[in-house]
């Protein structure tokens, strides 16, 4: 009994040092370095943002990169075209008659690269993966129309400025020569994508 009381004896005193040794000495901090550090930390939560506000320079910059190659480079595919067309012609010294022929047609035919690419979240299923992204489904379509939208304006204003410096007509009889096939085309296409959405 005796020997096992030593035992506990000598087991309490080795734990009273170790006791002795964990316990960390207290640290002083200066109230100006205290200040200075929860100023810090202040500034870093009042600067964190909490929700995501992307501007439209983001948003368009964006969807670019989703966009399919062979829509947007048939898009600058058709500026090409309409270039070396127009050049052709001049050389040619055609008349009125095939200037806005050439014209009417590429301007008919300039909104299928949209609809193409409207029409893709359609053919591979991806509608419900789309509707969970920061914009949903009908915003990112906009999104896309307002993009193709600004190509097909830069188109038009080639076509009409090349029609009308070739040509006696006004730049107005021009434009709206132009503008009809044009707004006729885009608005048989959205009705079509619109009114069959499995097609």
């Amino acid at each position: 009994m005796s020997h096992l009381r030593i035992e506990s004896d000598m087991l309490l005193e080795e734990n009273m040092k170790i006791q002795k040794k964990i316990i960390l000495e207290q640290i002083d901090i200066p109230e100006v370095r205290k200040a200075e550090s929860l100023k810090r930390i202040a500034g870093a939560v009042e600067e964190k943002q909490y929700a995501y506000h992307p501007s439209w320079w983001e948003i368009f910059r964006g969807q670019i990169k989703y966009i399919s190659a062979f829509c947007l480079g048939g898009q600058v595919l058709c500026l090409l075209a309409l270039l070396l067309l127009f050049g052709y012609l001049q050389e040619e010294g055609a008349d009125l008659q095939a200037y806005l022929g050439t014209a009417s047609v590429l301007a008919s035919y300039m909104g299928i690269f949209l609809m193409l690419e409207l029409s893709r979240s359609r053919s591979f299923g991806v509608l419900e993966i789309e509707q969970t992204c920061y914009l949903n489904l009908k915003q990112i379509w906009c999104v896309k129309m307002l993009l193709f939208g600004c190509l097909d304006i830069v188109l038009l204003t080639v076509m009409i400025l090349g029609v009308a410096g070739n040509t006696a007509w006004s730049l107005f009889q021009v434009m709206v020569y132009l503008l009809v096939p044009f707004v006729i085309s885009n608005a048989l296409q959205l009705w079509v994508f619109t009114r069959f959405p499995r097609g």
